[in-house]
Formats: structure tokens, sequence, C-alpha cells
């Protein structure tokens, strides 16, 4: 709690010393398949992590299965959008901040169990739920670690850096941004997704532009590719 309130203190500071850092606009959310205007959204109450077994069974019957139909419109928006078809991360840059975090789509969870049973034939629906969130969640949590280094960076020089980075470079270069590819690579790293590896790989490679290119920041170079984007 202290450290969502000191938070709040810094963006409250910045936003008086340098409104131009934030902007009081809708956000929009990727050109994702199935997802209308008003679609229901529902909020975590604790972590995926911290579900009892039969939390996650309710949840595993809650997400159903993915029709033929329904797998063929995802999978082709996969190859046009890469991870961000299935969840994105909303920037706390974009007022108002009760809106800000990352959404999960249900259909992305039925597309990534459904592929993950059929990768390892004996993988349990339980098990396979908890990897497909997992990389959606990693993946996006990226893009947050991204924003929060940016607010760091507003906090030395009290001029907006994240809305100048994600208009004219992210949302301009897009699927051709570093960022991407980090991100990708950053799932990668997460030990609890060790098991599941081949998978990750064979999906991140169906992806587009620089989905495809966290191969080139792999061991060490992930570094480098951090301090790249940094820059």
């Amino acid at each position: 709690m202290n450290k969502l309130l000191n938070f709040e203190k810094y963006v409250d500071r910045i936003r008086s010393a340098c409104k131009d850092a934030f902007v009081n606009q809708k956000f929009d959310i990727p050109k994702v398949p199935l997802i209308k205007e008003g679609y229901e959204i529902y909020r975590l109450e604790k972590p995926l992590t911290k579900f009892t077994e039969e939390e996650l069974e309710k949840l595993v019957k809650l997400i159903g299965e993915i029709t033929p139909d329904e797998y063929g419109i995802v999978d082709s928006y996969i190859k046009e959008l890469g991870i961000e078809a299935l969840a994105w991360y909303r920037p706390f840059h974009y007022l108002p901040m009760d809106l800000w975090g990352i959404y999960i789509t249900l259909y992305g969870l039925r597309y990534l169990v459904s592929q993950i049973k059929k990768f390892f034939l004996h993988q349990k629906s339980i098990d396979a739920l908890k990897s497909a969130f997992d990389i959606l969640w990693h993946h996006e949590l990226f893009h947050s670690l991204v924003e929060l280094f940016a607010l760091r960076c507003e906090l030395i020089s009290l001029q907006p850096k994240y809305i100048p980075y994600y208009l004219a470079i992210y949302k301009k270069q897009y699927p051709n941004c570093i960022e991407e590819a980090l991100a990708n690579r950053y799932v990668l790293s997460r030990k609890r997704l060790r098991s599941v590896h081949p998978y990750i790989v064979a999906f991140f490679d169906r992806q587009p532009g620089y989905y495809r290119k966290y191969k080139d920041y792999l061991g060490p170079k992930f570094k480098n590719g951090r301090e790249e984007l940094c820059n």
C-alpha cells in the first residue's frame, strides 16, 4: 500500500510540475478481435499464483473451450498484432488513472490454453491456464516497467518523456519497435515458464515484426537491449 501511495505522490508531482507529461484523452486499445464497445471488465483481487485449486477450476470453466471459428479469428490477428491481440497495457500517462493497468482477454486465455494443451498432450487445463496467464501478464508487465522508467526520468528532468516516446516512436514504428522484442524476451526470463519454453518460442516465432526479434536479446544481450531502449 505504501508503495502505491508513493507512486501516486510521484505522479501528482509530475502533473503539477509538467502538465504536458499526461494526456486526458481516450486511450485507443489495439485493434483486437472479438472486443466491442462497452465490453465487460473483471478485476482480479489477488495474483493467480494465490488462487486455490478450486478457484482455478472455476476460472477454467469461466474461460471455457475455444470454438474453431474463434480460434481462426484470433490466430489471424496474432500474426498481425502479436501478443497485443490477446492482452494489452493501458499507461497511467493516459488519464483517468483508475483505468491504468494490464488487460487480459478471456478469448486470449482460451486460445493459449488450447495451444499449450495441444503442444503438451498431457498438460492439465489448470497448468495450461497458469502458463497462459503468465505469458500474457509478464509481456504486458514489461510495458509497465518501461513506463515506470519514463516516470523516473520525468521526476528528474520535469519534462515529458513517456508520451513523446509512445507517440513518436512506439506507435509510429509498431510492430517494429524494440520494446516488443524485449517484452517477449522478458517472458522467457521468468523461471515459472521454463517448462513451457518450447511452446513460447514457437508462439513468438509466429508473431509480426520485432516480436520475433527477442532472439537478438538472449543471454547478456538482454541488458544491452534494455539500455538501448532507455536511450
